[in-house]
């Protein structure tokens, strides 16, 4: 698991294929900084599977120069901020 994966992958990222990730997600570029960011653990598993999905559709179309972002790499945020918290 990496928390870093979605930053890494949004900072690789052009706008427009920021905008492509945030429209398969069904969400907002901002959002998927704010989940980056670690300020939020309340997303949904379905957004999760749709994010991780389309990065891994993302990675293959790139060869490997956008990264792949996992459900795991996704909620290790989440681990990390109960861990800040806790």
């Amino acid at each position: 698991m990496n928390h870093k994966a979605l930053s890494k992958w949004l900072r690789a990222a052009t706008p427009e294929q920021r905008e492509e990730l945030a429209a398969a997600g069904e969400t907002s570029v901002s959002y998927l900084y704010v989940i980056a960011g670690g300020h939020r653990d309340n997303f949904g598993l379905n957004m999760a599977h749709k994010i991780s999905a389309k990065t891994l559709e993302m990675h293959q179309t790139t060869d490997g120069e956008l990264p792949y972002v996992s459900i795991d790499d996704l909620f290790a945020l989440t681990e990390r901020r109960a861990e800040s918290e806790g």
